[in-house]
């Protein structure tokens, strides 16, 4: 986002999409979207050479700064948290897109969950009705890693045990962000750090989701 030139200070102002801090020098602005904040949810990284540049709608970016180009066939064209700050940087509204949210009541564990996305909220539900689930707990845990130099914590969704003594760690992300390097980066860290422990890591996505679920009407027939 970039502001118009200030009566008092003529100085172009580039201002961050995510927290409204703004800056005089674009890759200042550039480097702390990608360096401050989570790819993926609050931006999207421009694919094309030499231009990377942090935005919240790549489509909509694509038409005014790459009208020539073709926009990927595939992956995630919107930041899932928009938000608008007036000129001092000070929130506005928050905007869509909405996703939904809340807490989840587990009748296996006997408390309660919070959920940041419908997917996390169905696969509690499918936990709970696995007869092959012996328990689970959400965002157990933090693992460190390092992307581009930088160290970093993540704190991956499920952590689920099985009555056959085998464990996994889940992460739940819908398909269009299985493409994010920072997504492949920390996803690397938790399956060495699984392995390491005798454990399965797993991305599950919608066909994921889809699978758990004909399992466990199959288990009910």
């Amino acid at each position: 986002m970039t502001l118009p030139f200030n009566n008092n200070n003529s100085t172009r102002k580039f201002q961050c999409f995510c927290c409204g801090v703004n800056f005089t020098e674009y890759v200042e602005f550039k480097n702390h979207i990608i360096n401050e904040h989570e790819e993926g949810q609050d931006y999207i990284l421009c694919p094309v050479p030499h231009c990377d540049a942090p935005v919240r709608d790549l489509k909509m970016h694509f038409k005014v700064k790459h009208p020539q180009r073709q926009l990927p066939k595939s992956g995630q064209y919107k930041a899932l948290i928009w938000k608008d700050f007036d000129s001092r940087g000070k929130k506005k509204k928050r905007s869509k897109p909405k996703f939904r949210e809340g807490y989840y009541e587990s009748s296996k564990m006997g408390k309660s969950f919070y959920y940041r996305s419908g997917y996390e909220a169905t696969i509690f539900e499918c936990l709970d009705s696995d007869k092959e689930v012996a328990g689970f707990d959400v965002e157990p845990f933090e693992i460190p890693y390092s992307y581009k130099g930088k160290a970093h914590k993540y704190t991956p969704d499920v952590f689920v045990s099985f009555m056959d003594g085998h464990k996994e760690l889940w992460e739940i992300k819908p398909s269009s962000q299985t493409t994010l390097e920072k997504n492949k980066c920390k996803w690397e860290y938790a399956n060495n750090m699984c392995k390491a422990r005798g454990w399965n890591f797993a991305v599950i996505t919608e066909k994921g989701i889809e699978k758990i679920k004909k399992k466990i009407r199959d288990q009910n027939l």
